[in-house]
Formats: structure tokens, C-alpha cells, sequence
């Protein structure tokens, strides 16, 4: 049921995300700020948002509570990040509990999407991460949003921007409203433009992540 309101067609009924990741999903609260975007673009829809945590993305895979969580429902969108990835690039782990629930994710939503995190600081490793997430993502016929694909060129566009925390790992706030904006576009689109940044962020640079975010992300 939709209607009209100054002009916007509003959709009465919120769309529904689902974010199932570790602490870079967590951390400052990535969905809040998905959600924020999502409400800023014009569109006049509402969004609602839950996440689950775990230390891999392959452990939903043995958790029933999470896997009735998401057939509860048809979800607008289903986040899945935190594959298990080797730290040294030498090594190749077991994802098959991480293409079930991309599988799982896929029947229950609109827009599935693999996360693919940003790199570690120091470490030339964005393209990587994304090809890792490739046949998990190609095996579950679910689509990559490629998040740390926006990383080096904000990074070269602003360097020693503050992405990361101190541990060189974890995002920063900055850091996570560019992996949201990568989100964003990646499962709305970019028929409309958000407008919301966090209030750590100057306007001229909350434009830019964002344009990145959006060309990193194919949106």
C-alpha cells in the first residue's frame, strides 16, 4: 500500500534489512547507518534493520535461531560478511556453511548481498578480499558488494585519512560510513542520492565517500 505525500510516493509498509557479520558490521553501527542513508534519499521509504553477530560468516550456517530469523520473513535485503579469510593470504578455508546461508539469504530476500570488507592498514590486499568473496558469492548465486574496492582511492584522494582504528583493522567511524555507503548503493541503487552523514563528518568530505562508495560499488 503506498501513498501520496508532499509530492513523494511514500511506501507505507518499512522495508526490512537483515545484517549477518562480525564486528566490522557492529562496530559504530553499520546498520544504523545504512538505514540512516536509505531514509535521506528522497524516496520517503522507512527501513528497519536487525543484525547478528558471530565470528565467521560460516557459523550461521549451525545456527538454527539465525536460519529461522531469516525464513521468518521476505527481507528488502540480507548483508552477509565476515567470511573466513587466511590473515597471511597463504592459506584457503571451508566455506560451504557460508554459501548455505547465501543460498538461504537468496530465497528469502530481494537484494542478498556479500559484504566484501575493507583492507587491513598497510596491506594491498582490497582486490584480494573481494576475489575471495567470488566463489562463495558465484556458488550461492548471490552478488558482492565490493566495499573494499572504495578504500584505496578515497585513500588516494585523502591521504591519511582516518579509515581505521589504532589496531589497523577495524573502521573508524568514517571508516564505516564509507563501507555503508558502499551498501547502500549496492542494494538500492542509485536512482536516488542520500543526503545523511554522520555529524564527525564535514559536508564536502561526506560528498566524496560518498561518490566513491557509489563508483566502487557499480551503483
Amino acid at each position: 500500500m503506498t501513498s501520496m505525500l508532499f509530492g513523494i510516493l511514500a511506501t507505507t509498509e518499512p522495508l526490512h534489512l537483515l545484517f549477518l557479520g562480525n564486528s566490522h558490521t557492529s562496530m559504530n553501527n553499520l546498520p544504523a547507518m545504512v538505514k540512516s542513508l536509505a531514509e535521506s534519499d528522497g524516496s520517503g521509504r522507512k527501513v528497519m534493520v536487525q543484525m547478528r553477530t558471530s565470528g565467521f560468516l560460516e557459523e550461521f550456517a549451525a545456527q538454527e535461531p539465525v536460519k529461522d530469523l531469516i525464513a521468518s520473513r521476505r527481507w528488502h535485503g540480507i548483508i552477509l560478511q565476515g567470511l573466513k579469510l587466511s590473515s597471511s593470504h597463504k592459506y584457503q578455508y571451508d566455506h560451504t556453511g557460508a554459501v548455505e546461508i547465501g543460498q538461504l539469504a537468496k530465497k528469502h530476500s530481494e537484494h542478498p548481498r556479500f559484504f566484501a570488507e575493507w583492507p587491513r592498514k598497510g596491506w594491498d590486499e582490497a582486490d584480494w578480499i573481494a576475489g575471495q568473496y567470488g566463489p562463495t558469492a558465484q556458488k550461492a548465486a548471490v552478488p558482492i558488494a565490493k566495499i573494499s574496492l572504495s578504500w584505496p582511492p578515497v585513500l588516494k584522494e585523502f591521504p591519511g585519512l582516518a579509515l581505521w582504528q589504532s589496531d589497523g583493522n577495524h573502521a573508524t567511524p568514517t571508516g564505516t560510513y564509507l563501507a555503508a555507503c558502499g551498501i547502500y548503493f549496492s542494494v538500492f541503487g542509485d536512482r536516488n542520492m542520500p543526503t545523511w552523514q554522520p555529524a564527525s563528518i564535514k559536508e564536502d568530505l561526506a560528498r566524496r565517500l560518498r561518490q566513491h562508495a557509489k563508483a566502487a560499488t557499480g551503483g
